[in-house]
């Protein structure tokens, strides 16, 4: 949620990232004044403010950075994704970016004055941070007002906020920064009216973002905002889908909701459950198979994606996907087109929806940048927005979707053990490594990939792991990037 950030913490947080997600424990501050192009000055400033904001939001010590000014080194713990993700949350519930918009889903007016005395800043300050966040938004067709009012596409502007909303509140008592106490009491009402209604079983995360969804949707509808019933975006399922042995329940409850709140005609009534059942399908809140009913601009979505995946797997492989994968296709690949459908209309600068840059797994995150460049081409949208928002949603889908004997290269190691036993061991060990392809050989006249020793050997001509006695963690991560990188050598080489 990078684009609800003041420009300085964007800055610190893209420092951040930068450092954690490299494959080193530390760096000279001048490495961050090249790739940042800032002054000395600026850099230490930047670096001693994450260190004072760590320590501000009680991020541990042993994984936080640290910078030593004196000898200008920067260090920390490597792929520590979660320091990562503590500061961007804490950076977010502070913004004014975000108060602004909670203020603005209400659909009250408020002055900019007011809203400034609120925060304890100036009025030029939060203008400029109006300006900021406006121009972030002006892609989606939503504005927020001088009078901290929402306009734009209703159902953009409610999946923007359920999104925010649902990545920063974890509990309940969260519930109570966001919305006020009345909604509160009718969203918890309505959560047990439709957990009455059904026999779902929702873990804690899927019932705070039930309460998420519906206390923005109550909000939106008590404050007269209603879906257009032409709305593109909130028409993925056809009216068939309320006559589904499995999904027509859960239908008729979201209209059962809707009109504990406003009375609507028909038509804007299906609008409203037709969005709301989209949203939760998608969140797996409610479970079925959204292709069965899906209209024609979804459908149309899902076969350009689809075609965009068999397009990508042929350029790859050489040969097209296999008849038998095709069925188990929609259920896997369906989620995240419907996603890109949705944020395709939020036109934000973040990278919240990339995937982790050093992957175990960088087959399928290369394939997935390719089908995504693909997917860009065909909705005539560029790459880079596309893979801040959607890589992480696509690379997970085909980490499920894609086998693993083609997408995972195999790589030869031998053992040269005079400890059998130990060396069953370390065969056992490597075998169970689900991101690894390997065979072993025994024939010396094979030249391996990787060999693993009990002993120093001289020869130059492969890689060489000795490892007397079972490996320590950080021998077996080094063996990881060895041979992942190996394998994503052999990989490329095959496709290129």
């Amino acid at each position: 949620m990078e684009w609800l950030l003041g420009k300085r913490e964007n800055l610190k947080l893209q420092v951040v990232r930068f450092l954690y997600q490299q494959n080193k424990t530390s760096v000279p501050l001048q490495e961050v004044e090249r790739r940042f192009n800032v002054s000395k000055y600026m850099a230490k400033t930047l670096l001693n403010e994450i260190v004072s904001d760590e320590t501000r939001f009680g991020i541990v010590n042993t994984a936080a950075l640290k910078f030593e000014e004196k000898g200008g080194l920067v260090s920390w713990t490597p792929g520590y994704q979660v320091n990562i993700m503590r500061l961007e949350y804490f950076y977010t519930i502070e913004s004014h970016a975000l108060a602004m918009l909670v203020q603005g889903i209400s659909g009250e007016p408020v002055s900019s004055a007011t809203m400034a005395e609120r925060l304890d800043i100036a009025t030029n300050h939060l203008a400029a941070d109006r300006v900021l966040l406006n121009e972030r938004l002006a892609g989606s067709g939503v504005s927020l007002g001088h009078n901290m009012q929402l306009t734009g596409n209703e159902s953009t502007i409610r999946i923007m906020m359920y999104r925010v909303l649902a990545d920063i509140v974890e509990s309940e008592a969260d519930l109570a920064r966001y919305f006020p106490e009345h909604i509160l009491v009718l969203t918890r009402q309505t959560v047990a009216f439709f957990e009455g209604n059904h026999d779902v079983s929702l873990n804690n995360v899927q019932r705070i973002r039930l309460f998420v969804f519906l206390g923005v949707w109550i909000t939106r509808l008590q404050s007269s905002r209603t879906i257009d019933k032409n709305e593109a975006i909130s028409n993925i399922f056809e009216s068939t889908i309320g006559h589904d042995d499995e999904l027509k329940m859960p239908y008729r409850t979201l209209r059962a909701i809707v009109l504990r709140y406003r009375r609507l005609m028909p038509e804007c009534l299906d609008a409203e459950a037709n969005f709301a059942m989209g949203v939760l399908m998608t969140d797996a809140i409610l479970h079925g198979n959204m292709m069965d009913h899906a209209t024609p601009a979804l459908r149309d979505m899902y076969e350009t994606v689809f075609g965009n995946v068999a397009t990508t797997y042929r350029e790859f492989f050489g040969e097209a996907l296999p008849e038998s994968q095709k069925s188990s296709w929609p259920l896997l690949l369906i989620q995240p087109v419907v996603v890109l459908m949705f944020l395709r209309r939020i036109n934000y600068q973040a990278e919240d929806g990339m995937a982790t840059g050093h992957t175990l797994y960088p087959t399928y995150k290369l394939f997935t940048q390719k089908v995504l460049r693909h997917v860009g081409l065909s909705f005539d949208e560029q790459t880079d927005p596309i893979l801040r928002r959607m890589e992480t949603d696509f690379y997970n889908a085909f980490l499920q979707a894609l086998p693993r004997e083609k997408m995972l290269p195999t790589i030869h190691v031998r053992l040269d053990y005079q400890d059998n036993l130990l060396a069953q061991h370390i065969q056992r060990m490597i075998m169970t490594t689900e991101m690894l392809n390997v065979v072993f050989v025994t024939d010396e006249e094979e030249t391996p990939d990787i060999v693993i020793a009990d002993h120093l050997t001289m020869s130059d001509e492969t890689t060489l792991f000795v490892w007397p006695s079972s490996p320590s963690f950080a021998e077996y991560d080094i063996f990881l990037h060895t041979a992942t990188k190996k394998m994503m050598a052999i990989f490329e080489k095959q496709i290129y």
